[in-house]
């Protein structure tokens, strides 16, 4: 479950420092943001470990097999940055 710490680290990393996040166009009126992370899978929580000048390191419980650590991700991005149940399909996975 993501805290209030992990939504303010990611936060205040998006706010201070491009390298880990950086904006993009994605065509005609669409605008995107790449956020750098570094996954690390089959942890005891997920939670936000630790966030330097080029990525996030985030921690999740699922493992690497059958994509459950991709849903996982995302599932734990959506909670952190409080994405809207709406809109969660804009948040995706590019490499």
């Amino acid at each position: 479950v993501a805290s209030p710490d992990d939504f303010a680290a990611l936060v205040n990393a998006s706010q201070y420092d491009n390298t880990i996040c950086q904006f993009y166009a994605a065509g005609a009126n669409r605008e995107g943001v790449v956020l750098r992370v570094i996954i690390k899978p089959n942890q005891a929580d997920a939670q936000v470990l630790e966030v330097t000048l080029a990525c996030a390191q985030i921690a999740v419980q699922a493992s690497v097999e059958d994509g459950w650590c991709n849903q996982a991700i995302l599932a734990f991005l959506r909670r952190a940055l409080h994405i809207p149940q709406r809109e969660r399909n804009n948040l995706r996975i590019i490499s």
